[in-house]
């Protein structure tokens, strides 16, 4: 349940971080098109601003440029002779040159820019009329008279061109301060969205430390559970190896002097009847069996008191019980044992590290000689550095040391709670080795 539960949230805060980082990632994107999309067309909007303003000044410029060309030509035509004059009078009236540049000025055409180019337009004609006029007047008075007139019209001509640039140039100075405008509104919006792509980031990795922060929290205070709870299961798994120790100690010692006594006290008793029974073949061979019988129940009783604990544990020592047990392992002969021990005082190990590696020989001796199929196996005792080190090798068939039974689980849990180690190694044909090393309790 509890498990479920914390992976109901965890895919909570998956969904939750996909779904605002989401809409984050969506804003950004979105935020960035827009912004995109409008520097495309203040761009646009300037390049198109820049062209107008090039082609206007260019073209007030052309309206100069035809103006004074073409009073250069009719001061040149006025220096000529008379007959010159009298040839070339009808080519004279060139301004409509001028005009064809005035009519080609870009559209369309602001209100100061109407007025100014039609003050071009009646400056032009007029001076057509008065070139006309001129032409007719006496040779005499016709240089001054059309000097005049391009003298005062070429004033206005040229004025009026030059407050055709001064307009575009105030054209483009408020076009500037309008899209500049706008690029700071465009800046602003956008700082905008920075600010609340960034507000929402904030608040999302704060939401999610906190999130993460209380998940933590409840995995520690889980752990902190989880260890009190592996700490309680390894005292009572402690206890259990205690209680099952005692008992089997309690049960041997009433095997042993209870059942073993009363048996005896039985085989004795059969014995004297067997001499008082007169010597009848069938009396004789009944009390026999009897007799018999009584000495294998006291031989499996001994063997079962021994088993569960042998009483020369307690009495002679730890390497005196091993070698009990490897004869008693060599004499079943399914394998000839070994043991190779230093000489360890019994007052050096307490009575749960002798029970301890006792048991550990006798699981790892039991497995030899029924799972093994091995011809020899060998027991090493060693104290060394501070530390307690018991091996069961033998050259049997082997097996997989990662798939452990009861009864080697049992062993490792002996020798965890003595702080120790149990090592497997075993491989397909090459024998098993079993390895406990102890760490010696503080005097």
């Amino acid at each position: 349940m509890a498990e479920d539960l914390g992976d109901r949230r965890v895919r909570r805060l998956k969904l939750v971080l996909f779904c605002a980082f989401g809409a984050m990632l969506l804003l950004m994107v979105g935020s960035g098109w827009e912004v995109m999309r409008l520097l495309g067309e203040l761009n646009a909007e300037h390049q198109r601003v820049q062209s107008d303003y090039a082609q206007r000044m260019r073209m007030a410029e052309q309206i100069s440029t035809a103006y004074r060309d073409y009073a250069v030509k009719a001061r040149r035509e006025l220096a000529a002779t008379a007959a010159e004059q009298e040839q070339q009078k009808k080519e004279l009236p060139e301004v409509t040159q001028v005009v064809e540049v005035v009519e080609h000025y870009p559209h369309p055409l602001t209100s100061d820019e109407e007025i100014v180019l039609r003050r071009i337009y009646v400056t032009l004609a007029r001076h057509r009329a008065a070139m006309q006029s001129a032409l007719g007047n006496d040779p005499s008075k016709r240089a001054a008279a059309i000097q005049q007139l391009l003298a005062a019209d070429g004033d206005t001509v040229l004025a009026s061109a030059q407050g055709l640039q001064a307009l575009n140039a105030g054209a483009l100075h408020q076009n500037d301060s309008v899209l500049e405008e706008r690029f700071g509104s465009l800046r602003a919006r956008s700082l905008l969205l920075l600010a609340v792509a960034l507000a929402s980031g904030l608040m999302i990795a704060l939401g999610s430390l906190a999130y993460i922060l209380k998940l933590q929290r409840e995995a520690q205070l889980r752990y902190l559970e989880i260890s009190e709870n592996r700490s309680e299961l390894k005292k009572l798994s402690a206890r259990l190896v205690e209680t099952q120790e005692s008992e089997r100690k309690a049960l041997s010692r009433e095997l042993h002097d209870e059942i073993g006594q009363s048996l005896g006290s039985l085989l004795v008793d059969v014995g004297r009847l067997s001499a008082l029974v007169p010597s009848e073949e069938q009396a004789g061979t009944l009390v026999g069996k009897i007799k018999g019988e009584a000495e294998h129940v006291i031989q499996s009783v001994r063997s079962m008191a021994l088993l569960l604990r042998p009483s020369m544990l307690d009495d002679l020592g730890l390497i005196p019980a091993l070698e009990w047990q490897a004869r008693e392992v060599s004499r079943q002969g399914t394998a000839e044992v070994e043991v190779f021990a230093e000489d360890i005082p019994d007052n050096l190990l307490p009575d749960s590290y002798r029970t301890c590696v006792y048991r550990v020989v006798q699981e790892a001796l039991h497995n030899v000689s029924r799972h093994s199929g091995a011809s020899h196996a060998r027991i090493d005792v060693q104290l060394a550095h501070d530390q307690l080190s018991v091996s069961v090798q033998d050259d049997g068939r082997g097996f997989d040391p990662h798939t452990r039974g009861l009864g080697l689980v049992g062993m490792g849990e002996r020798v965890k709670d003595l702080g120790g180690t149990l090592t497997i190694d075993s491989q397909a044909g090459a024998g098993t080795i079993v390895r406990a090393v102890l760490p010696l309790p503080a005097a």
